[in-house]
């Protein structure tokens, strides 16, 4: 898996036209590059572009894959923890 992150300045004079209808609508633009400039990428590797704004908003694409990662996370650490309990036994 290869990603970039991007931190887009909302106040920047180049996003004021597209930040002021929607939160969010600037981070979409560079995500929108990137997956055009790494589309070579995507024959070897899952690119992930993740796109935020400095107040906050991210792209939908990045929302869905944070969320994804967490969820793998979680899962890991709940077998983590399951599997765990059983090696290790009790001490009294």
């Amino acid at each position: 898996m290869a990603w970039d992150v991007t931190v887009c300045t909302t106040v920047a004079d180049s996003y004021l036209a597209t930040a002021s209808p929607a939160a969010g609508a600037v981070a979409e633009q560079p995500a929108d590059r990137k997956y055009l400039k790494y589309t070579e990428l995507s024959a070897t590797y899952e690119f992930q572009s993740v796109s935020v704004e400095t107040y906050g908003p991210l792209s939908v694409s990045s929302v869905s894959f944070l969320v994804d990662l967490a969820a793998r996370f979680l899962n890991v650490l709940a077998n983590r923890s399951k599997y765990s309990s059983y090696s290790s036994g009790s001490v009294s």
